[in-house]
């Protein structure tokens, strides 16, 4: 069974209850519990795995999530048996963690969840890129080779650590980790984001790729490169506004 970082399941609530105590674990007056896996360190540094359970009539929601929450923590039950290796202590964690939810939802899950609808991504996203180019764009009077840092450096696009996480989530963390290393050592010799923050990581991955719109839009980025060096006309103005189009 694939376990995603947020599960809802209709469940035997006496069995369920009976998995939780084989877990050791007890929901509280509000039908809810969590634990977290790791160690002192990994605590420190916010790299431990976590785990949410909240109990509603006879509906349970699982909630996973790992690195201090800023991902979501998924696996497929099967896995566990097949190839899992732990090579440190981190994967340990790991296996704790998915060793808790197998246990929990053995036997007594009646029904799954229903499909959920296509899931359209809503932050950064080329359209978004567009929009906001344009709106920049709109009376603007600075130079174009500035226009990139004007758009995308000069306020956060996650303006705090809950619409960071919530973003990088639908992005993807690891993904959005190594695009941002990958650019910063072949640009700058080595990483300067901290990416035990994510609102860093964010910012700069929205940055990055606005970078990356920006140059490789062939019509586009031919007006901004012809231009470069000129202050912002209206005329020029709207011609790249309709090379957006």
């Amino acid at each position: 069974m694939k376990i995603k970082s947020k599960n809802k399941f209709k469940v035997n609530v006496k069995k369920f209850k009976k998995n939780l105590n084989n877990i050791h674990l007890t929901l509280d007056e509000n039908n809810e519990t969590c634990r977290s896996y790791g160690t002192k360190t990994s605590h420190r540094f916010s790299s431990e795995n976590f785990l949410h359970i909240k109990l509603e009539e006879n509906y349970v929601t699982l909630s996973l999530s790992s690195f201090g929450g800023m991902c979501g923590f998924e696996f497929d039950t099967e896995e566990i048996f097949k190839d899992f290796k732990v090579k440190n202590l981190a994967d340990i964690d790991d296996l704790c963690l998915m060793r808790d939810v197998y246990v929990l939802i053995n036997d007594c899950i009646i029904e799954d969840e229903p499909k959920i609808k296509e899931y359209t991504m809503k932050y950064f996203t080329v359209e978004e890129i567009k929009k906001n180019i344009a709106d920049v764009l709109d009376g603007y009077d600075g130079y174009y080779e500035d226009l990139h840092n004007d758009v995308f450096n000069t306020k956060y696009y996650a303006d705090n650590k809950e619409n960071a996480v919530k973003m990088l989530e639908e992005y993807g963390i690891f993904k959005a980790i190594k695009k941002v290393q990958d650019f910063q050592k072949a640009d700058y010799g080595e990483c300067f984001t901290d990416f035990s923050n994510p609102q860093e990581i964010a910012n700069f991955l929205y940055y990055l790729l606005g970078y990356e719109f920006i140059t490789e839009n062939e019509k586009f980025s031919e007006i901004i490169n012809e231009y470069r060096n000129d202050k912002a006309t209206d005329e020029v103005n709207k011609m790249l506004i309709d090379a957006l189009k």
